[in-house]
Formats: structure tokens, sequence, C-alpha cells
């Protein structure tokens, strides 16, 4: 049951990473400075685990698996970001938990995973529960959802990329079954932190040819206004900690249950989480449709877990 409760851990990390695009929107923090912030502590936390289990420094299939895994995930990050920015978050975050259909159908469909009938019949509860989520946000008579073309253009890229991210440790432990964890997710953090740091250097350097361009201005007004990197810390953090634990969770899962298993679960932990954090955290109210999603991705955990036993 080891695995399964590394899956139940892996669903809880990503809720609590979640709700970092809560309030870093509702801090108002620049995305590009938190994201190369989130990279370096990635990297710094997965050094550190790395050094304490004893896993080792360099082997080529977490290199380049690593590599693909921090390009997706910062591309999803970011992409994803942008998205919340023009429209209602809640809604936005279910869509993104449809991108476990890439993993799901990796794990059925190439890697030739079988469910039992009763698991299978748990996988396709929790399936259903995020659409009941889904519904309920999107019945719950706030406007602008999706408010336009780019921002389904968007959230549709991020849920790809989100998809083949998480995909990542599913292919890492099929390639090198014995890999160490946080080897993967050093290279990972790495990959990061080198995207964030070129996408912010770029757009510096874009920002400023375009002041050049502009006429002569007084020196104040021509000053940019710039977050201070303090407040930022603290979200980073957060960030990099609760994303690398669901990321190693995730790696361990996967060693040990089919991703066909891993994958449904995960998401559903992931959906109640943040459902009741929204209900203790934020006073949300809840609508009858998050109880019964609620209800159905509890039976589906439960039938998945008999299967197990």
């Amino acid at each position: 049951m080891l695995p399964f409760a590394m899956t139940l851990l892996a669903g809880l990390s990503g809720a609590l990473f979640g709700l970092s695009y809560k309030l870093k929107e509702r801090r108002g923090l620049a995305t590009d400075p938190v994201l190369l912030l989130f990279g370096v502590f990635y990297t710094a936390f997965s050094g550190l685990f790395l050094a304490l289990f004893r896993q080792p420094l360099f082997s080529l299939p977490a290199l380049w698996l690593g590599a693909v895994f921090g390009i997706t995930m910062y591309s999803a990050v970011r992409l994803f970001y942008g998205q919340i920015a023009r429209s209602q978050l809640n809604i936005s975050w279910l869509i993104l938990q449809f991108s476990i259909v890439i993993p799901f159908f990796l794990s059925i469909v190439y890697y030739r995973e079988q469910l039992e009938l009763r698991g299978a019949f748990g996988v396709g509860l929790m399936f259903l529960s995020i659409l009941f989520f889904g519904l309920s946000k999107s019945h719950a008579g706030v406007p602008g959802a999706l408010p336009d073309r780019r921002a389904a253009v968007l959230l549709g890229l991020a849920t790809i990329l989100s998809g083949l991210a998480i995909s990542v440790p599913r292919v890492y432990v099929a390639v090198e079954p014995a890999g160490g964890t946080f080897t993967l997710l050093l290279y990972q953090g790495l990959t990061v932190t080198i995207a964030a740091t070129v996408v912010l250097v770029a757009r510096q350097a874009v920002r400023r040819r375009a002041q050049r361009a502009r006429p002569r201005q007084t020196e104040r007004s021509r000053q940019p206004s710039r977050p201070h990197p303090a407040p930022m810390t603290p979200i980073a953090l957060y960030m990099s900690l609760t994303n690398s634990l669901s990321a190693a969770f995730l790696v361990v899962a996967t060693r040990g249950l089919p991703g066909a298993v891993v994958y449904p679960v995960r998401s559903a932990v992931n959906v109640l989480v943040v459902f009741v954090m929204s209900f203790v955290l934020f006073r949300e109210r809840v609508r009858p449709l998050e109880a019964v999603g609620s209800a159905v991705a509890l039976a589906g955990i439960v039938l998945v877990a008999a299967t197990l036993g």
C-alpha cells in the first residue's frame, strides 16, 4: 500500500501547489521573477534531497527527461499564469486537471497496462468527479470563465503541456527503473532555472528597446515600476517545495502502481483537497454538484484502493 500512499501524497502536494496560483495572483506578483526564484529553489531542494538520500548525481535518462520535464512544466505554468490573468481561476484550474488524459492513455495504450473491472470502474468515477466539479464552477454565476479565444487557446496549450510534463515520471520509471528520483528533479529544476532566466532577460531587453523608441520623458516617468524581490521569496519557496514533493511522490508511486491508477487517483485527490481548502480557508460555499463530485471521487478512490488490498 506504500505506492498508493505516495499517490495520495502526490495529489495532496499538487493541490497545495495549486493554491500558489491564487496566492500569487492576489499579491499581484510579477510572473517572470517568481518563476526564476521558483526554479532556483526547486534546484536547491532537489539537490538537498539528492544528497540526503544519497542518489546519483548524473544519469543520461535523468538528464534528457529532466530537461523535457522542466521545459514542459515551466511552459505550462507560465501559460497558465497568462491565462488566469484574463479569466476565472477556479474553472480554468479544473479544466487543467484533464491533463491526466495524456499520461492515462500513455499508460493504457503504450505501456499496455490493464485494470481489473472494479478498479476500472473506480477510475471512471474519478474522471466523472472532475466533470461534476467543473459543471458546478461553470454554473456558479461568475462571468468570464473563458472570456475570449485567446484565453481558451492558452488554457488548451497549458493543459497539453501539463499532461506531457506529468507523463515524464511514468516514462522515467520505464526507461530507468532504479534511477534516482531527485536526480531527475535536479535536472528538471536546472532546466526551469535556465528557461526562466532566458525569458526574463529577453523580456527585459524587449522592454528596454521599447523605452528607447518612445519620445523622451522625464527621468521619473521613464523608470519602470519594479516589484521588490522580498515578497516573492515566500511564494517561490512554497511553490518549489510543494511541486518538488508532488513530483517525487509521483515518481515513487509509478514505480509500484500502474500509471492508469496513479494519475486518476492523484487528480481526484488534487481536486478534493482544493475543494476542502476553498471551503475552509476562503469560506466558499459548497454547491450541490461539488458535494456530489466529492462523493463520487471518494467512491472511486475507495474502489481503486480495494483492488490493491
